[in-house]
């Protein structure tokens, strides 16, 4: 809400950059957590950020865009029941 004094077309812009960033970010954390190794972390994180599907997404359909949110989930989900 903060973001939408500012124009449609920056919070648009912003929100997509934003779902990149987070999502690479969420799945670098995920498999560090995982394997304990940064290059192949930030590599897994590199090929989720530019898959196909997550780029294809950014021609208008926002709602399947924010994906971010799943590596997070699997994270927390990872930690908080102690798993590996």
């Amino acid at each position: 809400i903060p973001l939408s004094t500012l124009g449609f077309p920056f919070t648009y812009n912003v929100i997509i950059l934003l779902a990149y960033v987070l999502g690479g970010l969420g799945v670098f954390l995920l498999s560090y957590h995982l394997t304990k190794n940064s290059v192949a972390s930030f590599i897994a994180g590199l090929i989720f950020t530019f898959c196909p599907f997550h780029i294809g997404e950014t021609l208008g359909h926002t709602a399947s865009l924010s994906i971010e949110g799943i590596p997070f989930f699997i994270l927390f989900l990872f930690i908080s029941f102690n798993v590996i």
